[in-house]
C-alpha cells in the first residue's frame, strides 16, 4: 500500500489532492522489484477541526469518484478515529489491526473500517491493575 496525507482546516478533500498519490504510484511502478503494483490509500488528516464524529463532507464527490477510477482507498479521520482509539488502548489485538488493513486494501473511493470488538470498561480497569501478592489479599 502506498500512502498520502493531507489536512485542510475548512474545506473538503478535493480531486486535485489525489495528484500526487497517482503520480507516486506511477514513479512506483518503475521499479523492476515491485509486482503487483501497489494500491493507493489517501488519508484525510485535519489538526484544527471539530471532533471527528462532527465533521462535514471531508471529500469531494468528483474526489470520491477518481478515487475509484484510480482503485484507490479514501480514508476520513472520521473513520480513523475509533479504530486509532481502540488500537492504542488493545495494541495486542492483532486480529482488528489485520481487519482495519485488510478493509483499506479491499476499498475503492470511501473506506470504512470494521467497528472494534465491544469492551467492558470494568474489565479494562481490572486487567490494567496490578496483581496483588498473595500475602496481601488476607
Amino acid at each position: 500500500m502506498l500512502g498520502e496525507a493531507e489536512g485542510k482546516d475548512s474545506k473538503a478533500i478535493n480531486v486535485d489532492k489525489l495528484r500526487q498519490l497517482t503520480m507516486n504510484i506511477q514513479e512506483d511502478l518503475q521499479r523492476e522489484e515491485l509486482m503487483p503494483p501497489r494500491r493507493g490509500c489517501f488519508s484525510e488528516t485535519v489538526t484544527a477541526c471539530p471532533p471527528p464524529r462532527e465533521r462535514e463532507v471531508q471529500f469531494t464527490e468528483k474526489c470520491v469518484t477518481a478515487s475509484r477510477s484510480f482503485s484507490a482507498a479514501l480514508l476520513a479521520t472520521s473513520e480513523m478515529y475509533t479504530a486509532a482509539q481502540y488500537l492504542s488502548n488493545h495494541p495486542e489485538d492483532d486480529a482488528y489491526a489485520k481487519a482495519c488493513r485488510e478493509a483499506i486494501l479491499a476499498s475503492e473511493g470511501l473506506a470504512t473500517l470494521p467497528a472494534p470488538p465491544a469492551t467492558k470498561p470494568e474489565c479494562d480497569a481490572i486487567t490494567s491493575a496490578p496483581q496483588q501478592k498473595a500475602s496481601e489479599q488476607d
